[in-house]
């Protein structure tokens, strides 16, 4: 009989409303909610700064400033650098969700 492999199980990342704003009617960030904006910001600008010819208009010891940055950040925030992009999907897609809810209440 063959051996089947199972899939590792998928990161998961939670992420709530609550932990990103203060109060319920706002947009302001809490400070985790700052925090996670600031490593998307960082996480950005580390993808954008490659060129297309995989050359950088930053100096490599900048670049690993901000890739230690990154690193220090996603340590305090609990998250591997490898799952930004679904940070990244959750914290926007609960933005949208605030501002959608703030637009009906206006």
């Amino acid at each position: 009989m063959p051996k089947t492999v199972e899939a590792a199980p998928r990161p998961i990342v939670e992420l709530k409303d609550e932990a990103i704003f203060i109060g319920s009617d706002g947009i302001a960030l809490t400070e985790y909610g700052s925090l996670i904006h600031r490593l998307l910001h960082h996480q950005h600008f580390l993808i954008q700064m490659e060129s297309k010819d995989g050359t950088s208009d930053v100096s490599e010891e900048r670049r690993k400033e901000l890739l230690e940055e990154r690193n220090q950040m996603c340590e305090q925030l609990g998250f591997e650098p490898m799952l930004l992009g679904i940070v990244s999907n959750k914290f926007f897609s609960i933005i949208n969700r605030r501002m959608r809810c703030l637009e009906r209440k206006n």
